[in-house]
């Protein structure tokens, strides 16, 4: 009992931090310089696995990402200024998108899709373009490793020290932030899944050091990102992950 208790107790903290972590969609004036941002992590989140432009799944040619696709020529879903008369809103608002029949995707909540309904009200504008995130090296990842190590203050701790790194998510342009944010915190509940301890465990981010590549990689990432305004310092600090396996309960026997 003590053993569920505590699972339901992680799963409520763990829970409150993925939300924490990606943000919730809020009430935002039409001319609030927020609302395209929002709507655009919105539709990044539920409706980009099948809706990204030409050879998509679902058949159609607009990307959720481009705000120009939806609302041009005579198959656009979205008629700027008329949530009721824009295809893509009725969909959402009668909850038919994602395709009930698809158990396993994530829905927008009520409080989202009205986020969209005022992004559409406000007339479609475009989405902001993101910064695109700075490469990040396995040289600059396994440094990050090994300064770590040596900063621990004996050889014990180091051997219980284990790393877990998102850099090649970080990397991958057509990742989201958002989707990196959730990332972060599916490694700390998959961590805290196979604890053994009941108190919650949270992976202890690492710095990367600044390395300069000397090959530019502007040149070789388009911003294809939702923006979302991530800070670029915050996001380099929590790409590489540090955990005691003692804390977890981790030992030889299981």
């Amino acid at each position: 009992m003590r053993r569920r208790a505590a699972l339901r107790g992680t799963v409520l903290q763990l829970t409150l931090w993925t939300l924490a972590a990606c943000g919730g969609p809020t009430g935002f004036a039409a001319d609030s310089p927020e609302l395209p941002s929002q709507a655009a992590r919105i539709l990044d989140r539920y409706c980009h696995r099948c809706h990204r432009g030409a050879g998509s799944a679902s058949g159609y040619e607009f990307d959720v990402r481009a705000a120009a696709s939806m609302t041009a020529g005579d198959a656009a879903v979205v008629k700027p200024g008329s949530p009721t008369e824009s295809p893509l809103w009725g969909l959402l608002h009668r909850g038919t998108m994602p395709p009930k029949s698809q158990i396993q995707l994530p829905r927008p909540t009520p409080a989202e899709a009205q986020v969209i309904a005022d992004w559409i009200k406000a007339g479609a504008p475009a989405f902001p373009v993101a910064k695109p995130r700075e490469f990040v090296s396995l040289e600059q990842t396994l440094r990050a490793i090994r300064d770590d190590l040596q900063k621990q203050p004996d050889v014990r701790t180091r051997r219980r020290l284990r790393y877990f790194t998102l850099v090649e998510i970080h990397n991958n342009p057509g990742v989201a932030d958002e989707s990196l944010a959730l990332a972060r915190a599916g490694l700390a509940k998959g961590l805290n899944s196979l604890s053994w301890e009941r108190e919650l465990v949270i992976p202890r981010a690492v710095d990367l050091p600044q390395i300069r590549r000397s090959t530019d990689a502007s040149s070789v990432r388009a911003p294809t990102r939702a923006a979302t305004g991530t800070d670029e310092a915050s996001v380099l600090r929590e790409l590489v992950y540090a955990v005691d396996i003692e804390a977890l309960g981790w030992t030889r026997d299981h």
